[in-house]
């Protein structure tokens, strides 16, 4: 990924649609629609972040699934952390799995810039 057109096209995006290129496309799964789509973006002191959030609904089967993305970096040192297609599929009665996959130049302990790596966390209920 070209970090320029993330930071111009993702990041601080011109127009008021998402740029998909930044987004992971979803197989084709039968009953599956888009039920909303929301970008949220923030600005504070150094700090930009940006939310995307689609939530897809399947009435036949009854399943809600939850993808969001987030990217919150520091614009004057580039340290960021990002949260590349998080996912939730959740059924209503049924145990549910949260994945996060986070990538990131920056120690979340002392805040300094350090080699790009990630890290996945699986929360169950």
């Amino acid at each position: 990924m070209d970090e320029s057109a993330f930071i111009s096209d993702y990041l601080q995006p011109s127009t008021a649609r998402l740029d998909r290129r930044f987004v992971h496309p979803l197989p084709d799964i039968p009953g599956l629609f888009e039920a909303g789509q929301f970008i949220v973006q923030a600005e504070f002191g150094d700090t930009y972040s940006v939310n995307i959030i689609r939530k897809y609904l399947s009435a036949p089967t009854g399943l809600r699934l939850v993808e969001v993305y987030k990217n919150t970096q520091n614009k004057v040192t580039g340290n960021f952390v990002r949260l590349v297609g998080t996912l939730s599929l959740v059924k209503e009665g049924y145990p549910f799995m949260l994945l996060d996959a986070a990538i990131r130049n920056v120690n979340n302990v002392t805040g300094l810039r350090e080699e790009l790596n990630t890290r996945v966390a699986i929360h169950l209920p």
